[in-house]
C-alpha cells in the first residue's frame, strides 16, 4: 500500500495499525530519512518522486541503511544514512511545494539540466506549472554528496561540473 500524507505522525500511526505482512511504501518526499530508517515497530519502504533527481545519494543512504542494520529496515541507519539523505531534504521540499501535483516539472527540468533529455518539453505543457524563480531555485540548489561524475550539469552554479 503506498499513501504520501507529508505527515510522518501520520504515517507511522498508520503504519502500525497495518496487518502483518503487508508493506507500507512512503509517498512523503518531506520526510523520507526518518519514515524509511523507521523505528523498533517497523519501516516504511520507498516509492518516492525525489528519488531521481538525488539517486546516487538515496543509494548511499541506503546502501548505508543495509550495512548498519541487515534486515535493511527497521531501527538501523547510522551516522552514514543520515549524511547521505540530510543534504536531499532542501531540494525535496522545495520540488515538492504547494502545489505539490506540479513537482514532476521541477524533476523533468532537472532532468534536462543534467543532460538525460534534450528538451525541457512535458505533455500538456506541464513544463510551464512552475514559474521561474521556482526553477532558478531548482537548478541553484546544492547538488548532494555522492552525486555521479557521469551527470554534468548545463550553466554555472547548477551543480557539479
Amino acid at each position: 500500500m503506498k499513501i504520501s500524507l507529508l505527515d510522518a505522525g501520520r504515517e507511522v500511526g498508520f503504519r502500525r495499525r497495518l496487518p502483518a505482512g503487508v508493506r507500507l511504501y512512503t509517498g512523503d518526499d518531506f520526510n523520507y530519512p526518518e519514515l524509511i530508517r523507521g523505528d523498533a515497530s517497523g519501516h516504511s519502504d520507498a516509492l518516492l518522486g525525489i528519488f531521481d533527481p538525488i539517486a546516487p545519494a538515496a543509494a548511499a543512504a541506503l546502501r548505508a541503511l543495509d550495512a548498519d542494520d541487515g534486515a535493511g529496515g527497521g531501527a538501523g541507519g547510522g551516522a552514514a544514512y543520515e549524511e547521505a539523505f540530510a543534504p536531499t531534504l532542501p531540494l525535496a521540499r522545495h520540488l515538492f511545494e504547494a502545489p505539490t501535483f506540479y513537482y514532476k516539472t521541477g524533476v523533468v527540468f532537472l532532468a534536462w539540466l543534467a543532460g538525460h533529455q534534450r528538451h525541457f518539453r512535458m505533455v500538456g505543457g506541464l513544463e510551464s506549472a512552475r514559474s521561474v524563480p521556482h526553477l532558478a531555485r531548482c537548478s541553484s540548489s546544492p547538488t548532494p554528496p555522492g552525486s555521479s561524475p557521469t551527470r554534468t550539469w548545463r550553466g554555472s552554479g547548477c551543480g557539479p561540473g
